[in-house]
């Protein structure tokens, strides 16, 4: 399961590799891809926590989807890929019941660069930093969110608030043909992003934060602007 909120889950999460995820155009450049994109795996650096007032229910997460190889040309955000698979172990403080709305949809939302955030028709490859990646439903079926077992309260966070989403660190790699090379780093959920209850016993606490690390997606995966 996938708990990520906002500097996973994934997710991510989402990668969720959520992975894709610095794509856009700049005033010379085009387009960017991905160059290797397909199925990727992430596993959560350390265990992956759910705080709800004084609970905290920490578990050790793996996120399988896929990213998309583009060329991406549009306007951010961007859909890069999906989150099909979250599962999840050793729990500690309670337990993961379900991940809802699964597959999860990987968005790029923003671009960022070393002095501020980037809009898509000013973009500098070589300043580039990170992105803001988001994790939100596919559509058709259930909002993202989770449940959770708190204390023998079932509690079910998410419904259809704010998304949860990640920073994902841009490290340049060099260049090829005119082209910049950046490899994808680790997601790191951001806390800014507060989950409500929706459902579950009045004793459930009302809101939470997802705190955690994903490691960078497998196979390694590298963005190209052009």
């Amino acid at each position: 399961m996938l708990f990520m909120a906002k500097p996973p889950l994934a997710a991510a999460a989402l990668a969720v590799a959520l992975v894709a995820v610095i794509t856009a155009c700049a005033s010379a450049y085009t387009s960017l891809s991905i160059e290797r994109g397909g199925t990727i795996r992430q596993t959560s650096s350390g265990k992956i926590t759910f705080q709800a007032g004084l609970v905290s229910v920490a578990c050790n997460l793996t996120l399988a989807g896929e990213l998309s190889t583009g060329p991406f040309r549009e306007e951010l955000p961007i859909p890069a890929g999906r989150v099909a698979r979250l599962e999840w172990n050793e729990c500690t403080g309670g337990e993961i019941i379900e991940i809802l709305g699964l597959p999860w949809q990987i968005r790029i939302e923003r671009l960022l660069e070393a002095a501020s955030e980037a809009r898509i028709a000013g973009i500098r490859p070589e300043a580039l930093t990170g992105g803001l990646v988001t994790l939100r439903e596919s559509g058709g079926g259930r909002a993202v969110g989770w449940e959770l077992l708190i204390g023998g309260l079932k509690c079910l966070f998410g419904g259809r608030g704010e998304a949860p989403s990640a920073l994902l660190p841009l490290t340049r790699t060099g260049t090829r043909e005119g082209r910049y090379l950046y490899s994808l780093g680790a997601l790191t959920l951001l806390e800014e992003v507060r989950f409500l209850k929706s459902a579950g016993s009045e004793l459930c606490p009302p809101s939470g934060v997802i705190r955690g690390r994903l490691n960078p997606a497998e196979p390694a995966q590298t963005a190209i602007f052009q």
